[in-house]
Parts: structure tokens; C-alpha cells; sequence
């Protein structure tokens, strides 16, 4: 066979496998995704009050789907990070388990997956979830949090297919309930950590906003670095319109990138504000300020510093070195010159003594 012969074969052969790719039918990919007609809710009622409220799911993708519906509780840990806990089904209600709060109709005739209610979903199909609460009586004043969730149970795998790995979605409505009563604002700033001494230009921090109030407060965080003149070296926004929420914490970490070069002594400062409400001057923005001190060196006078103190300490141990050595050898030749002096007085005793 020639190598033309060969050649001609290959080409047809890519051909071929190209043709035979291109006429193949695509590989269909179900879409599972659920949809909500709103992620927020908001109530203002007193302690022993019942409230009422629905949500709309929508089941956007093409596929039937299961979706599992119950209430959670939002828990802040001491560092800010949330997480949600799910009440035990029949646990009764208690103050600082708001999810036990609520009651569910999920219009249709309910279906559990252990003990939990879920609704099944046509592709395109919306449904409606209706939810009430009552608050009880011994609450006190404040703002509460309660989540209601979406969740799409994995579908099942059917005969004859392989097993497949499946995420299952989430999504969830916050209801805040406002329980009426005496408003309480407690804001503190506690701590801020900023980094003493800085090489180069960049000054990690940390601050912690404490609530230890008993509302919800949106707050909005600035930066700036200010050098020892009074000028102003650079200002950023922090966070805008964070909820620090009732009896939590919320933590922010990060690291100032200063432009241009830094030397000498800066001052850091945070500065918070927040709407003032429950007073006289409600409406009127509280604000919130902590400073710290930063000294910072250039980069490179900071290695330049090291090579100089390092080339100053390797030369005085050199210096050591060698006036130690003198001294060694000092201390050998004037053993050697005692040597000498009574290798030479030897023989005039000798010869003194002989004579007399």
C-alpha cells in the first residue's frame, strides 16, 4: 500500500467519525430549578397575636418535582457566620425557637417525607403555601427571624439507569417579626484590630459589631487611612446596608491595599452608621468611630534595613573574629618568647655553678 493509499484513508476516516458525531442527537439535560415570588416577609405584632402570609413556588425547570416545605431558625454564632437549625416536628413553642412558631397550609393533600410536608410540582406549575403564626405571650419586644424553606427532594433513579450524583436546591423566604414593645438600639464596636507595625502597604484588621439590642439594625461601614499631617490617604466603603441582627455578633476581616508608598505614622479609622429609631430623634443617623495607630515602613528600606544590620552584624563578628585570633596569637608568641628566655638561662646556671 502506498503512503498516497494511506493518506487517502486517514482522510476519509476523520471524515467519517466527523459525519457520524455531527448526525448524533444531543444529550438532553434536565433542568431542576424551583422559584420564588418573594425571599422577604416582614410582621409587626404583639406578643399573643396571630399573622397570616403565603408564598408562591414555581416550579421553573422541566422536570416533575417533590419539594419538601417546613420553618427554620436563623442561628448567629459568635463570630456573625450563619446557620439555620429545623425544630423538631410536634417540639412545642418557646422563645428562642421562632420556627415553632408556625403553622403551614400547603394547599394540596399533604404527602411527608419523615415528617416532613412536601407538595409534588408539574414542570411550569406554580404553588401556593399559606403560613401563620401566633406569637406567645410571654415573648419579649424585638425583632425575630424565621426561615421557610423550598427544598427539591433528589429524584429517584429509574430502572435501568446507573445511579447518578444529584445536589438538591434550596431556597428560602425570611420572615422577620417585629414583636412590639420597647425599641433597644445597643451598637458597639468590640474590637477593632489593626496591625501595629506594617512592611509595605497593605494593613490587615478585623472588627466585630456587637447588637446587643433587641432590633434588627442596617448599618453602613467606611475605612480610611490618615497620615500624621492630617491628610487623608484613602477612604473605602466597608459593607453597605448590613443587618447586624438582635442579640448577634458579625465579624469582618480583610486587608487595607494603601496607595503609594507608606512611611511613618497613619491612623486607621472605622466609621458605622446606623438609622436611630425608638427615641425622640428617630430617623437621625447614629454614628460610631474607632481609631488606631499604624506604623508602617516601605518595603525597601526594610530589606535595605536588613542587609545594612545584617552586613553590621556579620562585619562585627568578623571584627571578633580576628582580634580574637590576635589575641590567640599574641598569647602563643609570648609563650613562646618565655619558652625561649629559659631554654636560654639553662646553660649560664650550669656553667656558674662548675666555675665555683
Amino acid at each position: 500500500m502506498t503512503r498516497a493509499s494511506v493518506l487517502r484513508r486517514g482522510v476519509a476516516l476523520v471524515v467519517s467519525s466527523a459525519l457520524l458525531v455531527a448526525l448524533l442527537p444531543g444529550v438532553a439535560v434536565a433542568r431542576r430549578t424551583l422559584a420564588l415570588s418573594t425571599g422577604t416577609f416582614e410582621f409587626t405584632v404583639a406578643a399573643g397575636q396571630t399573622a397570616k402570609g403565603s408564598a408562591v413556588v414555581l416550579n421553573s425547570g422541566d422536570e416533575p418535582l417533590e419539594v419538601l416545605v417546613y420553618a427554620g431558625n436563623q442561628v448567629v454564632g459568635k463570630d456573625g457566620t450563619v446557620s439555620y437549625e429545623v425544630p423538631t416536628p410536634g417540639e412545642p413553642t418557646s422563645l428562642d425557637n421562632p420556627a415553632s412558631w408556625m403553622r403551614l397550609d400547603l394547599g394540596k393533600s399533604v404527602k411527608s417525607l419523615g415528617n416532613v410536608p412536601y407538595i409534588e410540582m408539574a414542570p411550569s406549575e406554580r404553588s401556593r403555601v399559606d403560613f401563620e403564626f401566633t406569637v406567645p405571650d410571654d415573648v419579649p419586644p424585638g425583632d425575630y427571624q424565621i426561615m421557610l424553606f423550598f427544598e427539591m427532594v433528589p429524584p429517584k433513579p429509574k430502572a435501568g439507569e446507573q445511579a447518578q450524583a444529584v445536589v438538591s436546591g434550596r431556597l428560602a423566604a425570611r420572615i422577620r417579626v417585629r414583636v412590639q414593645g420597647e425599641v433597644i438600639q445597643r451598637l458597639e464596636i468590640k474590637p477593632f484590630v489593626v496591625r501595629t507595625w506594617v512592611v509595605g502597604n497593605k494593613i490587615p484588621f478585623t472588627l466585630m459589631l456587637q447588637n446587643g439590642g433587641n432590633v434588627d439594625i442596617p448599618v453602613n461601614g467606611t475605612l480610611s487611612v490618615t497620615a500624621s499631617s492630617g491628610r487623608e490617604v484613602m477612604s473605602q466603603p466597608l459593607f453597605s446596608e448590613r443587618t447586624i441582627y438582635a442579640r448577634s455578633n458579625d465579624e469582618t476581616s480583610g486587608v487595607l491595599d494603601v496607595p503609594g508608598t507608606l512611611l511613618g505614622r497613619y491612623t486607621v479609622a472605622v466609621d458605622i452608621e446606623y438609622p436611630k429609631e425608638g427615641t425622640s430623634t428617630a430617623g437621625v443617623p447614629e454614628k460610631l468611630t474607632e481609631e488606631r495607630t499604624v506604623y508602617a515602613v516601605p518595603l525597601w528600606l526594610a530589606i535595605a534595613l536588613v542587609v545594612i544590620v545584617g552586613g553590621l552584624a556579620l562585619w562585627a563578628s568578623w571584627r571578633s573574629a580576628v582580634k580574637s585570633g590576635q589575641r590567640k596569637a599574641q598569647a602563643r608568641e609570648k609563650e613562646r618568647r618565655r619558652a625561649r628566655e629559659e631554654r636560654g638561662s639553662s646553660p649560664d646556671e650550669s656553667h656558674s655553678t662548675a666555675t665555683e
